[in-house]
């Protein structure tokens, strides 16, 4: 973006783009009028921002987004004013004091607040009653099968643990009276 396509909205603010060239460069020192010409002229970035606000309903056991229930995504833009920060400092340089013209285009400046982001894009929907079902199910489903894990799996190991004890314990008896018997 160029000044001087942001220069309505900067003289609404008190800036006037225009008066910059005519009025003040004149009243400047060679290499600060340079300076200040190469800063009138290079682009405005612009700063993109992204917003989002999203409601989810979560599945407690097993984690899943079972529903969107409200998404509201926002893209803003900003100009990137930082250039005049830079001009302001430049401007009040001691040498620049009594001058009035140099005075009150830094008054002007220092007027210069962050612009409201401006809306590119907004996004917001959330999802129908019946893809909130279908995943509810599927979450249900797996639900099944993270309990047989936590508790069908580790009760058949514990039995088999058991049994296996049971066994050696069994053998050992056995062994132990043959021995005794010899």
């Amino acid at each position: 973006m160029t000044l001087s396509q942001l220069a309505p909205k900067l003289k609404a603010k008190g800036v006037d783009v225009a008066a910059l060239s005519e009025k003040l460069l004149p009243a400047l020192s060679a290499a600060d009028r340079w300076a200040v010409q190469s800063m009138l002229t290079a682009t405005v970035p612009i700063k993109y921002l992204v917003s989002a606000d999203t409601r989810l309903l979560v599945e407690p056991t097993t984690g899943a987004i079972v529903s969107l229930a409200d998404v509201n995504q926002m893209l803003t833009a900003v100009p990137d004013l930082t250039a005049f920060t830079k001009l302001a400092t430049l401007l009040a340089k001691p040498e620049y004091a009594g001058n009035a013209v140099v005075q009150g285009t830094l008054t002007a400046l220092t007027r210069l607040s962050g612009d409201e982001p401006v809306k590119v894009m907004r996004l917001q929907h959330a999802q129908t009653p019946a893809s909130v079902a279908t995943i509810a199910d599927y979450a249900a489903g797996k639900t099944d099968g993270i309990r047989v894990v936590k508790t069908v799996v580790p009760f058949g190991l514990m039995m088999l643990g058991v049994l296996c004890f049971l066994g050696a314990a069994g053998m050992a008896t056995v062994r132990s009276r043959v021995r005794v018997a010899v």
